[in-house]
């Protein structure tokens, strides 16, 4: 017990010289958009390929870490991606003789390592790497039209998941001691392979 106090304590100690005090634990809160690219080096787990990508991407994310050094913080993170089918890969594949639309969502959750390149300033750039497990789910709702018949919508469904690497960039600007705003940009692999950007908000615990 004594020994976890004085870690804590030495994490939370400024930096010889004088400088910032480096809290212990951080948790940022991000959201932006994004494209799908498709499927770049594939680690399936389950499931086939889709198909159709998603193209158009809303993602909604929260990381969680720990300052193993003042500069260089591990962690985890969860994501939550809302998407579109592409439309122009569904009306070339399975709804040229039909009306279709298609939806989809991802998950992710894995680990990452930032790494920061100063600890303070007006601006903190940063850099990540990790991976983990993402799952791409999605869904098409085809619209049969015939002369002189009504048919109900056909939805089908398909689910796959694998291992994605997660390659990150961005940079913060400290409004106050322990809140932080910025930008970030991220890049994954596998089956749920995008490229996102948008804002982060990061609290210093």
């Amino acid at each position: 017990m004594n020994l976890l106090a004085a870690a804590i304590a030495a994490a939370t100690v400024s930096p010889a010289g004088g400088g910032p005090i480096v809290r212990p634990f951080e948790v940022a809160l991000h959201a932006g958009f994004g494209y799908g690219v498709g499927e770049v080096l594939p680690i399936r787990l389950s499931g086939g390929s889709l198909g159709p990508k998603l193209d158009r991407l809303v993602p909604l994310g929260i990381e969680a870490g720990y300052h193993v050094l003042p500069r260089l913080i591990m962690g985890m993170y969860f994501e939550y991606v809302i998407g579109r089918v592409d439309p122009g890969a569904l009306h070339s594949v399975i709804c040229s003789q039909a009306s279709c639309s298609g939806s989809g969502h991802i998950i992710r959750l894995g680990g990452a390592l930032r790494y920061r390149f100063v600890t303070d300033g007006l601006l903190i750039p940063w850099a990540g790497l990790g991976g983990g497990y993402s799952s791409v789910s999605e869904q098409v709702v085809t619209d049969l039209t015939l002369p002189g018949f009504v048919l109900p919508p056909i939805t089908t469904t398909g689910t796959t998941s694998g291992l994605d690497l997660l390659i990150q960039a961005g940079a913060d600007v400290p409004l106050r001691s322990s809140f932080a705003l910025g930008l970030y940009v991220s890049f994954f692999t596998g089956v749920s392979a995008a490229v996102e950007g948008g804002l982060r908000a990061r609290f210093d615990l």
